[in-house]
């Protein structure tokens, strides 16, 4: 799914730069899961597919209600969650991931996505370019692409879109662009 060349790239981005880098789930989406989580009773094995750190699961874990959430991380960069899990689960959330994929490995990584969430995919994608660099001078956000565009990346048959959010913010007077995507999978 991801490339092994481009795993290593995250690991030495992730050792030179940010130790901590991926914790960032909590501050752009942590509010929306927990609210989408406590609506969502029939989820309750999730995954954090490129979780980085893991700080969303102890958000998540300490502001729902849910004592039955069973929650699941995987990050090929990140040592200990480097696993590829081989099992479905209920939901796979995705937050600020996407933009990371190489434009070459994304319909695999979608269609992974896919075939292991069995009720719902959550992902949360940030459209700006990123002046932090991969060792080998990309970007870190290697997909820069407005909302537009992912809705048609996620459009495909079997799913329906659940919600949708294209948001602007003003950070450092520039405009910032991210947006949410929910899809449910037909019944």
């Amino acid at each position: 799914m991801i490339r092994p060349e481009y795993v290593e790239l995250l690991k030495q981005h992730r050792a030179d730069n940010n130790p901590e880098w991926g914790g960032s789930a909590v501050r752009n989406a942590g509010d929306h899961i927990v609210r989408w989580l406590n609506r969502r009773k029939d989820i309750v094995s999730v995954l954090d597919f490129g979780c980085g750190v893991g700080t969303l699961k102890p958000y998540v874990k300490r502001l729902t209600a849910r004592l039955d959430l069973e929650w699941h991380e995987y990050d090929p960069s990140v040592p200990g969650k480097d696993v590829e899990p081989t099992r479905t689960f209920d939901a796979i959330i995705t937050t600020d991931v996407l933009e990371h994929i190489e434009l070459c490995s994304l319909d695999e990584t979608l269609r992974w996505i896919r075939e292991h969430a069995t009720r719902a995919q959550f992902h949360h994608i940030d459209c700006n370019d990123n002046k932090s660099l991969l060792p080998d001078g990309r970007s870190v956000h290697l997909i820069v692409e407005p909302m537009e565009w992912w809705l048609d990346e996620l459009e495909i048959p079997g799913w329906t879109l659940m919600y949708y959010a294209n948001i602007m913010q003003r950070k450092r007077s520039r405009e910032r662009h991210s947006g949410t995507i929910v899809l449910d999978r037909c019944a």
